[in-house]
């Protein structure tokens, strides 16, 4: 079976990841084939953080310096 590639103008990043993962989910699909463009503004990248656990001794030492 041949497979035919997408090609629409979606309105945002999240809305062509929802619209691939539907078509793919359809039983019998076994690739999509991606062509989309996304007219949209551009959603910035997430920011992640690690955030260290301060079990006090911090916090006790800084009152101890005082």
């Amino acid at each position: 079976m041949a497979s035919e590639p997408v090609r629409r103008e979606i309105a945002s990043q999240e809305e062509r990841g929802k619209i691939v993962l539907v078509t793919g989910n359809i039983n019998g699909v076994a690739a999509v084939d991606d062509k989309d463009t996304v007219t949209g503004p551009v959603a910035e990248a997430a920011r992640f953080a690690t955030v260290a656990r301060d079990t006090g001794a911090t916090a006790r030492r800084w009152m101890q310096g005082r």
